[in-house]
Parts: C-alpha cells; structure tokens; sequence
C-alpha cells in the first residue's frame, strides 16, 4: 500500500469512504488542470470538493458528539482552522479562471494539509473509535 492509501486508511469505514472521495476530487481537479479542461469544467469539481470537506466535517463531528469523544472541541477547532485555511486557497483558485502553474502549487497545498489532518487528529478519532468497537 503507498503512503497516500495507508494515511487514508484508518479502518473506520464511513470516514476511510469519504476521505478518498474528498481526495478523488481533488485529484480529478487537478487532472482537468493539467490537461486544460474548461475552467467552469474544473471548477465545478472543486466547488463539489468544497461540499464534500465541509460535509465530511459535519458527519465526523456529529460522530464524535455520539461517541462521546473526549477531544470534540479540539478537533472542532482543528475543523474550524481548516475550513478557514481551505476557503482562503480555494478562493485563490477560483479567482484566477484560468489555467496557471499557481493553481497546481495551491491544490498540492490543499492536498498536503488534508493528509495531515487525517494523519493526526482524525487518525486519533478513528482509534478512538475503534477501540469502542466501531468500523
């Protein structure tokens, strides 16, 4: 398994499913990048990206009220932040409307900080969550 699947996979199936769908979007935007798609092509995929995170960030928030997950407020700020830090690249994106090696560094950024976030603080959700015997 390559580091990328193996920091995706942290064997709670919900989150590991929208994780790489939220991944899968990210590198679909950036393959129409590079093969020059028409750019409201492109930035539909990332405005569905932009739904997907922010989705994604409810559910594992409403999974951590359940669980009863002693870090909830921790890793809501560590959403917050990230909310803040996503909107802010992506609407550097979408203010170019057009095709630029810029758009590429941005999306690699969005991509870098999204693995961390799953390599830390959801990895520590999902452990926690496994260890009450949810997967």
């Amino acid at each position: 398994m390559d580091r990328k699947a193996d920091t995706l996979t942290l064997g709670v199936n919900a989150i590991d499913r929208e994780h790489h769908a939220l991944l899968s979007l990210l590198a679909k935007f950036v393959a129409f990048l590079k093969a020059e798609v028409d750019a409201e092509i492109a930035l539909a995929v990332l405005r569905e990206a932009m739904a997907a995170g922010n989705a994604h960030m409810e559910h594992e928030e409403e999974l951590m009220a359940e669980a009863g997950y002693p870090k909830v407020e921790e890793h809501k700020r560590c959403h917050r932040t990230a909310r803040l830090t996503y909107t802010t690249l992506m609407s550097d994106i979408l203010a170019f409307r057009a095709h630029d090696p810029a758009l590429l560094e941005q999306s690699a950024q969005i991509e870098k900080l999204l693995l961390q976030h799953i390599g830390g603080p959801d990895r520590d959700f999902a452990e926690y969550l496994k260890a009450r015997g949810v997967n």
